[in-house]
C-alpha cells in the first residue's frame, strides 16, 4: 500500500506559537531555529509556522521573501515524507537575513532545512532506540 504525503497546514494564533516555543524541542542550523512538538498518534498532518524578526530583516519585502522560501522548502520536504511520522507542529525562525530580497534563493534555504530535518529524524530515532522504560511515550 502506498504511503500518503504529509499534509502541511498553517499554525494559527499567538497562543499556538507560544505553546510550541515554550514546550517544543529545539533544533538549530547556521541560520535557522526550529521548535517542534510531537504527538502520540500517527497522523499525516503537520502544523507549521514561519517567523523572522524585524531586527533581523528591516524591510518587509525581505521578511516576506524569506518566509515564502521557508514555506516552499517545507512543502518540498513534506512531499518527500521527510519528517518523522509523529511530528505535530514545527516553527521555523530565521536568525539572519540579507539586506536585499534578491540575495537569498531557495538553494540557500534547502541545505539548512535538510540539516534540520536530519537532526529531527536523528532525535526521533534515538528516542525510539532507547529502552521502553524511558519516557519516550511521553515525548512521542
Amino acid at each position: 500500500m502506498e504511503e500518503q504525503n504529509q499534509i502541511l497546514k498553517p499554525l494559527k494564533g499567538f497562543n499556538s506559537f507560544q505553546e510550541v516555543m515554550k514546550n517544543g524541542k529545539r533544533f538549530r542550523s547556521k541560520n535557522l531555529l526550529a521548535s517542534v512538538q510531537f504527538c502520540s498518534d500517527n497522523e499525516n498532518e503537520i502544523y507549521f509556522g514561519v517567523s523572522i524578526g524585524k531586527k533581523k530583516a528591516r524591510k518587509a519585502v525581505v521578511r516576506n521573501r524569506v518566509k515564502r522560501l521557508l514555506r516552499e522548502s517545507l512543502r518540498k520536504k513534506a512531499k518527500e515524507n521527510a519528517f518523522p511520522k509523529r511530528l505535530k507542529k514545527i516553527i521555523l525562525i530565521r536568525l539572519s537575513a540579507p539586506e536585499k530580497p534578491g540575495l537569498i534563493n531557495l538553494k540557500d534555504i534547502n541545505p539548512e532545512i535538510e540539516i534540520l530535518v536530519n537532526n529531527i529524524n536523528a532525535y526521533v530515532n534515538k528516542l525510539n532506540n532507547e529502552t521502553p522504560s524511558s519516557n519516550t511515550d511521553q515525548i512521542l
